[in-house]
């Protein structure tokens, strides 16, 4: 029983690997990334690598299913409809198949929230499951957002990227205090060689900030 406990706090620390170091990578002008949701359980690091890390071969379509995560989430989470689009990633990280995507609500991303499903590769059976959604959001975006080229427009320097956000309460990269209930425009700029990410309010069009950048 121990080995399965540690066996499973391996791939969720994997999973977090994956996420958050696929967040804010951008130097020298080249193209930024928006910083992902993490998962709610956070473990302790096992001795590992990222070295048995790859594409399953398995299809996410046929393994979230109704049967598999239940009719519950499969309904109150619009996953049909994630499917269809192809919002979910697959990876494999040692015996267990994980499929997972961020939240959107219409083209923003919601910051931190997350739907992650793990399955065996041998049974296709849902041995595992990690959802964060936050209850205090709307199901559409707000009709009179400014444009991404007004946003673009308030700020300083060379544009290099600019994507709309519900920023996370608890936020690491956009620690606005207090944080706005709004989408928001995450702009990255380059001024004298150094990005900057400015963050802009998209319904009122107010300048709340700057995020974190990376080094």
């Amino acid at each position: 029983m121990l080995l399965i406990g540690v066996q499973k706090q391996a791939l969720i620390f994997l999973l977090l690997l994956l996420i958050t170091f696929s967040s804010i990578s951008c130097s020298n002008g080249g193209e930024p990334s928006i910083a992902t949701p993490t998962p709610t359980a956070i473990v302790s690091p096992v001795e590992t690598t990222t070295a048995n890390i790859t594409d399953s071969v398995l299809d996410c379509n046929q393994l979230i299913t109704p049967e598999k995560i239940g009719n519950d989430d499969f309904e109150k989470y619009g996953i049909a409809q994630k499917l269809e689009e192809d919002q979910f990633e697959r990876k494999e990280i040692g015996r267990t198949v994980i499929c997972w995507c961020h939240r959107m609500i219409g083209n923003a991303t919601v910051e931190k929230d997350i739907l992650a499903y793990y399955f065996s590769p041998d049974t296709g059976k849902l041995v595992d499951k990690q959802i964060r959604w936050r209850n205090d959001l709307p199901d559409q975006l707000p009709s009179d957002l400014i444009t991404k080229e007004e946003a673009e427009a308030i700020v300083e320097g060379e544009v290099l990227d600019s994507r709309l956000y519900y920023i996370s309460p608890d936020s690491d990269v956009y620690p606005l205090d207090p944080i706005s209930e709004n989408p928001c425009w995450i702009v990255w700029t380059l001024v004298n060689e150094f990005q900057a990410i400015k963050i802009i309010d998209a319904v009122t069009g107010e300048y709340l900030g700057e995020g974190i950048s990376p080094p």
